[in-house]
């Protein structure tokens, strides 16, 4: 299962190897595919969301641009009712167009987020890293 879902620490080296070669970034936002029947799934982000925002944790890890100061996830989203097929468009957008992506190589979703990124003109490989 490790394949599906990262480890948090795994997720977390991720990030903050990004954060560390990349002060400018402050936003990150989380794409999943749990509903609240997945608890597990929230648990995790709302660790990664206290994770990247301790500042202790941050100094320690390195950051150079200080803790992340927004932090999303596909279910916060500002959807209306009848919108919820649009949540998965709205997450592959903003992969697609983000600073860096972090993804899971076992997942289709990535697998298209990643096409779509490095078929756009000057895109980089560097800025790409898959768990």
């Amino acid at each position: 299962m490790e394949h599906c879902y990262p480890s948090l620490r795994r997720i977390l080296d991720a990030i903050d190897a990004q954060a560390r070669a990349n002060p400018h970034v402050n936003t990150l936002h989380i794409l999943h595919d749990a509903s609240w029947d997945h608890p597990s799934v929230y648990l995790q982000y709302y660790k990664l969301e206290a994770a990247v925002q301790d500042p202790k944790r941050i100094l320690r890890a390195g950051y150079k641009g200080g803790p992340m100061k927004t932090v999303t996830h596909t279910g916060s989203l500002p959807l209306r009712n009848g919108e919820g097929d649009w949540a998965v468009a709205v997450d592959v957008e903003l992969a697609r167009t983000a600073n860096i992506f972090i993804g899971n190589g076992y997942s289709s979703l990535t697998t298209q987020i990643l096409a779509l990124r490095l078929a756009r003109e000057g895109s980089r490989t560097r800025d790409i890293i898959l768990l």
